[in-house]
């Protein structure tokens, strides 16, 4: 209409004076102010306008300019209901495709009951006519629930249940003061639900919950509480802050009354208790579901504590965060204050009263994890006196640590919004708003309900927080008000409370934009004092102010195709449409455009193409394009060829709702994802399958396996897990996944055994081109300890060692006596006997031959092909044909606490061992040979058969270096084509630094004399390598690297798990010394910080332990150059305790720049392998495994 007013110019003036309303769509407040003639005038742009086109819309200061106002009004049935004291989207509870309402009434009067409370369920809708609650209550456009007794206050608080009984369509859940709670199925008619019969226990129409005791007000907040415990159906809570608990109900298909004091008492399948930590913090007041906060699969949830004193902040509150689990175990918020289970929020100071309202915000930032916010309503941003904050808080997966709201209000970890005026009390209502403005970002809502919009006492505002990326900047709400970063919704009259409960409604109109619902229970509709109102507002793109008193324009988009019941096929166009399928199992059609697909509850089917794919890949404000399954089990189908559906390119809150993606389409199509488009494709599952046949691919990053084949409805599926959580991807069997950690499992073969003790390639064992494993249990035969050969191979199918030991692709090597402790220590041998097969290496280093206690022993074990038949090391030790013995020199030496193939050090043709005893201090070179007789490391000393490495210090216990804890071949180091050695003693005291460590690198040599390290430390046959800082340990683990820098010599690994790298206590380094060849000088191991002759490998985070066990990985990214493993088994991936990480870092010749582990973590130069579940403690050891 501006644009066409008049030819010459692209600028129209208003003139007029207070108490004129201009109302415009999508013109914003340029902030410029003109005069003209004397008539100062506000300069509006508009959001659409061609910047060519420069159009403005000049308006006389003191004229209102209103943008459009869609949306609808409920009001309330009689005076004095209160309805809209609580307020909530419904989710689809009569499956139509469209979100519905509920609207809890909690005084209103029912057939002499006084106060009994009623609930109203409103149906979504596309147009803005204005709703009666007297119309639902007779079963137009909805349906009522009536209170049970008199003085219930049912519909107190009120909410979406999720699906509770897993039928398709979404349930809902009824507070009242009286210790009660009830569940309400979704149903398509709108007969009125009576509480009472709702209560008897016999109604198929949903089931009681009542409280531990009449005091324990198990009615102040009810919410549902997500899929907590991971079983696909929606669970909830119910907090009774009287008594400082809070509930979580499992979900559940009868109509059995649930008791709380049955969860509370434990040992049950239905639940479970969080009990508050200190007895007036009134733990339970809100409660809400947090979402996936930490990305584990499983819903959170959050519980405010209002009265709370963090740090001796009286009143100032908290916050828990309770991670999902599923068992019904009771929570203490003691414990998760503790980092056990979730994490606490504290507030910011004394008397914020934050956690007065919580929610999960949904995903504000964008990063795949669910957010929160936390209303404090008493807060005093910039000394504004009750004004209130509300604190935006962003989910993390990496740790439990407490969250202190002082640090969110400085950016750190999420935002926080500070109320605008004094006394409005905002934040005292806080929720997720969903996507109104179509960014693909969650959008927050927080109500003000004493606020004062046109000098409109206590009207109550409330204000709608777009999301952002960033937590740079705190928001105010001042300049949403502004227009700034949302818009505000002010209330209708004085005394409305409107903002008194707000929340996300859904897509009530179905045109891909969320709505929003803000409860005014003051309101007097229809001249009914204290009624109250509700105001729907449709989601919108601009960021006009709403004045809910104008509220009533139309949707600005209409419904294209409609379904029914039946089974409907509606086909689009290419244009931008909206379908909306109804109740039963439909196909939906795109063909094309921005469209909006509600399939609603059935088994749908709904078929897009690439342009369906374009506009949902489209970032940015108003892009609706949307697919919602709704309830069912529901397809979404590529239409066309060499199609690429990229979800990691499309925002969770676009697609939702689909179990199945079917990407056959008519020639070879991708399908790529990441977890958290897993988890958030569906809410009923976390499984997702993929239909597809060959040609067809999807590449999901972190998903491994095949672990097993599944069939449903004659479907075969291969079923990848992610070790981050309990998800699943199922692919068609001829669907190729690329992207996967590929791999298998080794499950160990009995309790206690410890399987992964110790691991190592074992070479190629049996010669049939591929190599094999070693894998040790030493606590297993009562401490005899087993190791374990598999065998290469070419699938991902699980191994199981009983298998193995059943003789089935490997064979068990079985310790020769009880409390040998055989496997402590294991390694590939190399060919000692020439036969062209790779042999074995097995420490026991606490046997006792001939008498000796704890002299240890190690068995060599000859590679073999001809069967899988079990070793037995008393054989091998009574002189078989399978191998050899390695008999302890002295009592007490723990010889073979280390072992390794050390290879070829003599030149002789055939590989060497190498065995550490670091209870004598020494290191014993035992050179290949044929036969079969036994070996004494006496003789070793004596100089026959090998050569005795001596370590540098005395032995005894105050001046030990235990030299020999670790050793390994080195590679050639030096170049002279024998293989070098490297002899860790981590004990040792360089230049007076205790217990920093040393290595020793020791150069091949063909004579059997003795080496003194002391001699190495002087540079006479190899070198030293000293420790950085005391109490380092380096050496505790050793390595070659392989030749990591490309120069033709082998490089080493050192490991130093105490080490502090930038003051994080016991992180770990490991230190990559490069070979060289012109020098013995010793190597300073902090010459190797400062980049000088290798670079450091700094660990991730205190208390890691990175550098626990260090190896050469070969050459995993296939780029010609050595890559390392190191293990860090006190790492604690996703929150998972002790969980542990390895590291895989590429190696590299550009530079000697430093590692950090994070950066591996990150992506950037190697990548991370994380622990399964917590206390795995993965990376106790590493190695490469060859090629496998």
């Amino acid at each position: 209409d501006l644009l066409h007013a008049s030819s010459s110019t692209n600028v129209l003036k208003v003139l007029g004076n207070s108490g004129d309303e201009v109302i415009a769509t999508g013109f914003n407040d340029s902030a410029t102010k003109k005069t003209v003639d004397g008539i100062a005038y506000s300069i509006y742009t508009h959001t659409d306008a061609n910047t060519d086109s420069n159009a403005e819309f000049w308006i006389q200061k003191g004229v209102t300019l209103i943008g459009a106002q869609r949306g609808f009004v409920i009001n309330g049935e009689s005076a004095g209901d209160n309805s809209g004291y609580s307020v909530s989207n419904a989710g689809d509870v009569n499956g139509d495709g469209l979100d519905d309402l509920i609207v809890g009434a909690g005084r209103a009067n029912l057939n002499g009951k006084s106060k009994a409370g009623k609930s109203y369920i409103v149906f979504g809708k596309q147009d803005a006519d204005t709703i009666e609650l007297s119309a639902i209550a007779a079963g137009k456009g909805g349906f009522v629930i009536n209170g049970e007794s008199a003085k219930d206050y049912s519909g107190h608080s009120v909410s979406s249940a999720g699906d509770v009984n897993g039928d398709g369509l979404d349930d809902l859940i009824v507070g009242t003061r009286e210790a009660k709670s009830y569940i309400v199925f979704g149903k398509q008619d709108t007969n009125t639900i009576e509480l009472s019969i709702i209560a008897v226990g016999t109604s198929t129409g949903g089931f009681v919950i009542s409280g531990e005791s009449m005091r324990n007000h198990a009615r102040f907040s009810v919410s549902s509480a997500g899929d907590v415990n991971g079983d696909g159906l929606d669970d909830l809570i119910i907090g009774a802050d009287s008594a400082g608990k809070s509930y979580v109900v499992f979900g559940k298909q009868d109509s059995a009354a649930i008791d709380l004091s049955v969860i509370v008492a434990g040992k049950n399948t239905i639940g479970f208790v969080i009990k508050g930590e200190s007895r007036h913090d009134y733990s339970g007041y809100s409660v809400s579901s947090a979402g996936d906060v930490n990305g584990d699969g499983l819903d959170d949830l959050i519980i405010g504590a209002n009265s709370a004193n963090p740090s001796g902040k009286i009143k100032a509150g908290k916050s828990y965060v309770v991670f999902g689990k599923q068992g019904t175990d009771p929570i203490e918020l003691s414990a998760i204050v503790a980092g056990t289970g979730g994490f606490v929020i504290n507030g910011e100071s004394a008397k914020d009263y934050s956690g007065y309202s919580v929610s999960s915000a949904g995903d504000v930032n964008g990063d795949g994890l669910d957010d929160l916010i936390v209303g404090a309503y008493l807060a005093a941003p910039s000394g504004k006196s009750q004004a209130g904050k509300s604190y935006v808080v962003f989910g993390k997966k990496d740790n439990t640590n407490a969250i202190e709201l002082s640090a969110i209000a400085v950016g750190t970890g999420g935002f926080v919004i500070n109320g605008e005026l004094a006394d409005d009390k905002s934040g005292y209502s806080v929720s997720n708003a969903g996507d109104v403005n179509g960014d693909g970002l969650d959008d927050l809502i927080v109500g003000a309900y004493l606020a004062d919009p046109s000098g409109k006492l206590q009207a109550g505002k409330s204000y709608v927080v777009f999301g952002k990326k960033d937590n740079t900047s705190v928001i105010e709400l001042s300049a949403i008000a502004a227009g700034t970063g949302g818009f505000v919704i002010k209330g209708e009259s004085a005394n409305d409370y409107s903002g008194y409960s707000v929340s996300s409604a859904g897509d009530v109109n179905g045109d891909g934009l969320d709505d929003l619902i803000v409860g005014a229970y003051g309101a007097n509709p229809n001249g009914k004092s204290h009624a109250g109102k509700s105001y729907v507002i449709f989601g919108k793109t601009d960021t006009d102010a709403i004045y809910l008193s104008k509220l009533g324009d139309e949707s600005k988009y209409t419904i294209d195709y409609l379904g029914d019941k039946n089974a409907n096929t509606l086909t689009g166009t290419t244009k931008n449409e909206i379908f909306v399928a109804g109740a039963g199992n439909d196909t939906l059609i795109g063909n094309g455009g921005m469209d909006v697909f509600n399939a609603g509850v059935g088994n749908d089917d709904i078929v897009i193409n690439a342009s369906n794919i374009t506009a949902l890949e489209q970032v940015g404000v108003g892009n609706r394009a949307r697919v919602d399954g709704g309830g069912g089990i529901d397809t979404l189908k590529l239409q066309g060829a060499g199609l690429t559906l990229d979800l990691t390119k499309i925002s969770d809150r676009r697609i939702q709702d689909i179990e199945v993606i079917d990407i056959t389409g008519s020639g070879n199509n991708t399908l790529k994802l990441n977890l958290d488009d897993l988890l958030h494709a569906s809410s009923s599952t976390n499984i997702l399958k993929v239909l597809g046949n060959s040609g067809d691919k999807v590449d999901a990053a972190g998903f491994s396996g095949p672990t097993t084949e599944k069939t449903v409805d004659g479907v075969i599926y291969n079923a990848y897990t992610h070790s981050d959580t309990n998800a699943e991807l199922w692919l068609q069997k001829g669907v190729v996944l690329e992207g996967a950690w590929r791999g298998f499992f080794i499950d160990g073969e009995s309790n206690g055994g410890d399987s992964g003790y110790s691991v190592s390639s074992a070479g190629d064992v049996n010669g049939d081109g591929l190599d094999d494993l070693m894998i040790s249990a030493i606590y297993a035969n009562s401490n005899a300890g087993e190791s374990y050969i598999v065998f290469g191979k070419q699938d991902n199918t699980v191994i199981n060692l009983s298998a193995i030991a059943a003789g089935k692709g490997g064979f068990v090597v079985n310790g020769e006596s009880a409390n040998d402790y055989s496997g402590h220590s294991v390694s590939n041998a190399g060919d000692v006997n020439g036969d062209g097969l790779d042999d074995l290496i097995v420490g026991a280093y606490l046997a006792t031959p001939s008498g000796k206690s704890q002299a240890g022993k190690s068995y060599v074990v000859f590679g073999k092909k001809d069967n899988t038949n079990a070793i037995e090391l008393s054989a091998i030790a009574a002189g078989g044909t399978g191998g050899f013995v390695i008999n302890g020199e002295s009592m007490g030496d723990f010889s073979g606490h280390s072992v390794s193939n050390a290879g070829d050090v003599n030149g002789d043709g055939l590989d060497d061992l190498i065995i550490g005893t670091y209870g004598a201090g020494k290191s014993y070179v035992v050179f290949g040979k044929q036969d079969n007789i036994a070996i004494n490391l006496s003789d070793i000393v004596a100089g026959t058969g090998g050569f005795v490495i001596n370590g540098e210090s005395a032995h005894d216990e105050s001046a030990h270096d235990y030299s020999g804890y670790s050793v390994s071949s080195a590679g050639d180091v030096n170049g002279d084509g024998l293989d070098d050695l490297i002899v860790g003693a981590r004990k040792a005291n360089p230049s007076g630094k205790l217990n920093a460590g040393k290595s020793y690198v020791v150069f091949g040599k063909q004579d059997n004399t003795a080496i003194n390290l002391s001699d190495i430390v002087a540079g006479t046959g190899g070198f030293v390598i000293n420790g950085e800082l005391a109490g380092d340990e380096s050496g505790y683990s050793v390595s070659s690297a392989g030749d990591v820098n490309g120069d033709g010599l082998d490089d080493l690994i050192v490991g130093a798990r105490e080490a502090n790298p930038s003051g994080k206590l016991n992180a770990g380094k490991s230190y990559v010394v490069f070979g060289k060849q012109d020098n013995t000088d010793a190597i300073e191991l902090s010459a190797i910080v400062a980049g000088t002759g290798g670079f450091v490998i700094n660990g991730e985070l205190a208390g890691d332990e990175s550098g626990y066990s260090v190896s050469s990985a070969g050459d995993v990214n296939g780029d010609g150059l050595d890559d390392l493993i190191v293990g860090a088994r006190e790492a604690n991936p996703s929150g998972k305790l002790n969980a542990g990480k390895s590291y895989v870092v590429f190696g590299k010749q550009d530079n000697t720049d430093a590692i950090e582990l994070s950066a591996i973590v990150a992506g950037t130069g190697g990548f991370v392998i994380n622990g399964e579940l917590a206390g795995d403690e993965s990376g106790y050891s590493v190695s490469s495994a060859g090629d496998v």
